[in-house]
Formats: C-alpha cells, sequence, structure tokens
C-alpha cells in the first residue's frame, strides 16, 4: 500500500511538473510571440512585384514613426503619402532600402529564416536646409560659399529685392560634386541654392542637353520674320520662342509639336512626348523673377564671374544706346517672371575649383571669355558645368542673358564647346540652330525635402514636395 500511495503522489508531481512546465512553455511563447509581435509579417511588402527573388525565407518588419523631435513611436502599418525620409535596417547579414515610386521595402541577401527589418519612418529635410548645412569646401570639388555682399543691383529700385539678391550663396563648383537629383525622372544637377528676387532658392539644371534627332541641329533661342532683324530673332527673353517652348510649348505640355530651328522662323517637328515636363515636376517648380540684364556698355572679352552677376541683374537691356536714340525696339524688359529658363553665364563662371596652376579666386577674376587660353585650362578643367555637358559633338549651350552690340539686337551670351574658344563665354545670333544645345533650368519651390539619397550619381537625392 504504501508503495502503491508513493507511486501514486509521485504521479501527481509528474502531473504537477509537467503542468508547470507547460504553463512556462505557454508564457514564453506568448512573450516571444509579443516581442515578434511589431515584426508582423507583411507579404504585400515581402513580395514586391517579385523584387525580393527567394520566398524560402520570411521577413518580419516592425515599423516606427520619427517626430520632429527625434522621439519614435511603434506603429502598425505603413503611413501613407511620401513625405517621409524612410531608413531601413535588417539583420542576420540581409540589407533593405526604401522604394519611393513603389512606396515599399526592397529587402536584398535575404538567406535566413526570420529576417527582421526595422523600418523608419522619419521626417524629410528641406532640400535647402540640407544644402545649406553641408560642409563648405576651398578647394576641390564641393559646395562653395559666394558672397554678393558688395553687389550692385540696378535693374529695380524695391529695397527687398535688392537685399535678397545681395546674399551669400551656395554654389557646387569643382569637377565633379555630389549634386546630383532625380527630378522629372531625369537626372538633373543642383547648381545651388541661388539668389532670386523672392529670395534664395535651389536651382537645378538637366544633366543631359535637349536636341534633335541630329546632335548638330539644335533649337534657335528666337527667330523672326525677315522684316525683323533680317529674320535673326530679337534679344528679349521674354518674348523670345525658347522661352514659349519651355513655359507654354512641347517642352512644358510633354507633348510633340514644331520647335524654332533657325531664321525667318523656320520649324521642325519636335517630340518631348518622353522628355518634356511631368504634373509632377511642375508643382515642384517655383514662380520666381529672372534678372535679364545685359552686359551694357561693358565688353564682353572683359567680364569676369562677379561682373556678370552684376550685369545679368543690372538696368541694362540687349538693345545697344547711343545718347537718346536706341537702334531698335524700345520694348525690352531687365526681368521675367516664369518657371522654365536657362542658366546664367555667372552660373558657369562660379561653378569652377580652379585647380593646381590656377586657382579659383584666379580664375574668378580672369574674364570668361579667356577660359578658352590655355594658361587658365584649370578654370574649365575644374568646372562641372564644361565638363558634364562637353562631349565629342562640338557646340554652344545657350544662357538666358543678352548681349548689347552696337547696330544688333539678336546676339546672345553662349558657353562655347568648340575647338577654337572652347570653355569661353561667347556670343551667338539668337536664330542659330546650328550645333546649339539646350539645358532646362528650374528653381524650385521652398518646400521640397529630400527623402533619400546623398547627391552621387549612384545616389542622387530623391525628393518630395511637402503638403
Amino acid at each position: 500500500m504504501k508503495l502503491e500511495r508513493f507511486k501514486e503522489t509521485n504521479k501527481k508531481k509528474t502531473g504537477m511538473i509537467i503542468g508547470i512546465c507547460f504553463v512556462v512553455l505557454l508564457c514564453t511563447v506568448i512573450v516571444v510571440f509579443r516581442s515578434f509581435a511589431l515584426y508582423e509579417e507583411k507579404k504585400e511588402f515581402d513580395v514586391i512585384k517579385g523584387r525580393v527573388p527567394d520566398q524560402n525565407y520570411d521577413v518580419l518588419f516592425a515599423f516606427t514613426l520619427e517626430d520632429e523631435d527625434g522621439n519614435k513611436t511603434n506603429i502598425e502599418n505603413v503611413p501613407e503619402g511620401t513625405n517621409y525620409e524612410v531608413t531601413v535596417s535588417c539583420d542576420k547579414g540581409a540589407t533593405g532600402e526604401w522604394n519611393y515610386e513603389e512606396w515599399g521595402p526592397l529587402i536584398k541577401n535575404l538567406t535566413n529564416a526570420r529576417t527582421k527589418c526595422k523600418i523608419n519612418f522619419g521626417p524629410s529635410k528641406a532640400i535647402a536646409d540640407v544644402i545649406k548645412n553641408l560642409p563648405i569646401v576651398t578647394e576641390g570639388s564641393g559646395l562653395y560659399e559666394v558672397s554678393h555682399s558688395d553687389a550692385e543691383i540696378t535693374y529695380t529700385t524695391e529695397l527687398n529685392a535688392i537685399n535678397n539678391l545681395k546674399q551669400t550663396e551656395y554654389r557646387y563648383a569643382g569637377a565633379n560634386p555630389n549634386n546630383y537629383v532625380n527630378f522629372n525622372n531625369e537626372l538633373w544637377r543642383i547648381i545651388g541654392l541661388v539668389n532670386t528676387p523672392e529670395g534664395s532658392r535651389i536651382k537645378l539644371i538637366r544633366n543631359e542637353f535637349l536636341g534633335r534627332e541630329n546632335e548638330w541641329d539644335g533649337y534657335s533661342w528666337d527667330s523672326s520674320e525677315e522684316s525683323i532683324n533680317d529674320g535673326f530673332g530679337i534679344n528679349e527673353w521674354s518674348t523670345s520662342k525658347m522661352k514659349e517652348l519651355l513655359n507654354n510649348g512641347p517642352y512644358y505640355n510633354r507633348t510633340t509639336g514644331d520647335c524654332y530651328i533657325g531664321s525667318n522662323n523656320r520649324t521642325s517637328a519636335c517630340d518631348f512626348s518622353s522628355t518634356g515636363l511631368t504634373n509632377e515636376a511642375k508643382e515642384m517648380i517655383d514662380t520666381v523673377t529672372w534678372n535679364t540684364g545685359s552686359n551694357g556698355t561693358a565688353t564682353y572679352m572683359k567680364i569676369n564671374s562677379n561682373l556678370f552677376y552684376n550685369l545679368e541683374r543690372s538696368s541694362n537691356t540687349g538693345v545697344w544706346c547711343i545718347g537718346n536714340e536706341c537702334d531698335g525696339e524700345d520694348n525690352r524688359t531687365t526681368s521675367w517672371v516664369g518657371q522654365v529658363g536657362l542658366m546664367y553665364p555667372s552660373d558657369y563662371g562660379y561653378a569652377t575649383s580652379g585647380g593646381s596652376t590656377t586657382n579659383r579666386e584666379t580664375c574668378l577674376n580672369t574674364n570668361i571669355h579667356g577660359w578658352s587660353d590655355s594658361d587658365v585650362i584649370d578654370c574649365k578643367e575644374n568646372d562641372w558645368l564644361y565638363i558634364s555637358k562637353n562631349n565629342p559633338y562640338k557646340y554652344f549651350l545657350w544662357t538666358i542673358t543678352p548681349l548689347s552690340e552696337e547696330r544688333f539686337q539678336f546676339f546672345v551670351f553662349s558657353i562655347d564647346f568648340s575647338r577654337a574658344t572652347s570653355g569661353g563665354v561667347v556670343y551667338k545670333s539668337a536664330d542659330e540652330g546650328m550645333n546649339s544645345v539646350l539645358y532646362p533650368v528650374v528653381y524650385l519651390k521652398s518646400n521640397i525635402n529630400i527623402v533619400s539619397g546623398n547627391g552621387t550619381m549612384d545616389s542622387p537625392y530623391e525628393i518630395s514636395l511637402k503638403a
């Protein structure tokens, strides 16, 4: 009996132990389950159109939302909208990044079961603030400060506009600075945080030129009927054919049409159905005042970068005046309010870092026309607007700035890439289509944010419009 009682007691103890172990195991499972609760498997993000190639391993996601003060809270679902700077970090050797177009994660190197990825949605940063807070360099490729405190602004008497144009700018310069940005579903580059009469704005230029099928045959800045300037056009941006193309024509509307390619209003079919502005891009472009002053009586062969900045913002027009008489049209302006323009000669000048034989300061004080000379070759060879725009085709690049020249009112400043004066600022007749190339330039609105990227060609800045 005692043995039987012992056995019975032992069975009860064994049952209690098993029960306790089961409870402990259950609690452990619950704790483990709760610890993975935030890593709920999201198949719709696990397989984004099949970009995760191997589905033998699962991915567990945890989402956090970060506020302006850096505080993070756990969230159960991916937030809507795209106005976030998203970071993805995974364990077990996996790597992740965020696809902003598909609005979901892209996971790579997935080789282990129950790989955990943390995805944080933080506030995106204004692109102007990001650029302004980058390290300032004094040599080589990077971001430079350009002071305009002594600039002479004469196109207007409006004090706020004058003061805005005298602010310090932040310009990218050097052979290849990290100033790439994804804009209009294309690669563009940031000229810098540049002054406008309305204030500082991020200024972009398209990385590749817009041209016709024959790269030797481009678009006219302007054209006219033969009775006006012999058909060579007028160097007034506000009425020019190129202004219309970029702001109201096929390029702006992302469509096909007829574009001006020579004198006497000669046109040819042009197709911007895949290279024109998208609606999303147009929403990001600011409408600002573009200064369109000319050199006046200053000899164009003696104008350096700082003097060009002043003259572009001067009261000089593209008409040469002698005394009280002006040769040609009196309906001229020195500013234009719009969205899409071209770069200035000074933009080209400020983009140099100089080099070992000619430093940046010397380049800025050397007339830009003379940059074609071999003794200052460092100026153009360390200027990304020269290097990135150059190719085996020899052409010239349009600027927005008219030239004042006696008896002529159809000359426009351009950057020459021909063998004779390569790298120098010259001038061309507004109707010139042969060998001309077009690089659209825009200013971004102040509420454009960077959501990812580091500005390199391989990882350009991704930007979004803040609501």
